[in-house]
């Protein structure tokens, strides 16, 4: 859980975009306790770290669609996840 905020941080960081840094700071401070829940789920920090990765690798070869693609997957995986343990 606290890699998955810091690779949003630097995220947020490298973009240079103070307002998306405060969402996702409230965002993780609001949705903390299903964190927990999720992460008992099987194969939950294998699908986040594939996520992660495809993002990384979009932006490490300055691919901006498939960032936005891996990204939009990335936050509709998240909220997925929160509706199934609402």
């Amino acid at each position: 859980m606290l890699s998955d905020q810091a690779f949003h941080n630097v995220l947020a960081r490298i973009a240079g975009n103070i307002v998306l840094g405060g969402i996702l700071r409230r965002l993780h401070d609001r949705s903390l306790r299903f964190w927990f829940i999720s992460l008992t789920a099987k194969g939950h920090h294998e699908n986040v770290q594939g996520q992660h990765e495809a993002i990384l690798a979009a932006i490490r070869t300055h691919d901006p669609t498939r960032a936005q693609q891996a990204m939009r997957a990335h936050i509709e995986s998240f909220r997925d996840n929160l509706v199934r343990y609402l």
